[in-house]
């Protein structure tokens, strides 16, 4: 069933640049932090996580392939473009030109095949196998008795095919995975990734560089300033870490811009005059044992 959760948004943004003005132009500059009750794990590799508010973290510091918009359809990202062959068996993408990633190396094909590639290897210690297991080639690859997968090949610098072994409606959702940076990573065994220091301070091609991460306190990002999209309106984006019994007090206190409460605690926080709340619908689900 559809979950209802509060947002609650301070009227102190209208001082930051992420609040729209009178005349709907974002105003560059300032720090938006945004709440959070639950620490991040520190995974932050988009191939390997598995807590939500590490994806969160992934979510601004990585760009896959696609991303799924507010209707939940396919649009594109990393790749400008792609066909799916009239089989329903084919899908080649299209990559950007120009796309960099934050340590100033351009993304290709070669990072998007790293990328899924690893997610198919024999020592991949992530849950995402399942979800590209009908790409020809990958249940061989994965059992050690063959060397390649036939089912991703790289065209070019810019053009990437996947094929697989049967018909998958949801095949070109899945390619939003944030698309990992082989330079830094293919030195290292698939088997040793998941220690690998990279995950503690990640670095993709998203809207966001990744600066800092104090366990139970906050992760700090800043805007990456070459971002192939545009540069973010927000200087820093700053995942603030706020217990539920102290979400009053740091709202109160103007210490936080932005954070989602349960119903219950609406009541405790709607009569603060400085803030809005906003109740919306959430896509998820729940269920009674």
């Amino acid at each position: 069933m559809k979950k209802q959760l509060v947002i609650v948004l301070l009227l102190f943004v209208l001082s930051l640049s992420v609040v729209v003005s009178a005349q709907e132009v974002p105003v560059q500059g300032g720090t938006f932090r945004y709440g959070t009750t639950v620490n991040p794990r520190g995974m932050f590799n988009p191939i390997l996580y598995t807590e939500t508010y590490d994806g969160y973290v992934i979510d601004v510091v990585y760009d896959g392939l696609i991303e799924i918009d507010a209707n939940l359809q396919p649009q594109p990202k990393v790749a400008k473009a792609w066909e799916v062959s009239e089989d329903g068996l084919e899908i080649t993408f299209y990559l950007h030109e120009g796309i960099r990633f934050h340590d100033g190396v351009e993304l290709t094909a070669e990072d998007v095949a790293y990328t899924y590639m690893t997610i198919l290897h024999p020592d991949y210690t992530g849950v995402r196998f399942g979800t590209f297991n009908m790409l020809v080639g990958a249940q061989e690859y994965k059992d050690g008795t063959q060397a390649t997968v036939p089912g991703i090949e790289i065209i070019d610098d810019y053009t990437i095919k996947f094929s697989t072994n049967r018909p998958h409606a949801p095949l070109l959702s899945s390619f939003g995975y944030g698309i990992l940076p082989a330079h830094l990573l293919a030195h290292i065994p698939v088997g040793e990734l998941e220690t690998a220091e990279f995950n503690l301070h990640p670095i993709g091609s998203g809207p966001f560089k990744f600066v800092e991460f104090l366990t139970d306190q906050h992760v700090t990002f800043e805007a990456n300033e070459e971002y192939f999209f545009g540069r973010p309106n927000i200087d820093t984006l700053v995942y603030q870490k706020v217990s539920q019994d102290t979400i009053p007090i740091f709202l109160q206190q103007n210490r936080i811009d932005f954070i989602e409460i349960s119903p219950d605690q609406f009541l405790q926080v709607s009569d603060l005059g400085h803030i809005d709340t906003y109740i919306y619908e959430a896509l998820s689900y729940s269920y009674i044992a």
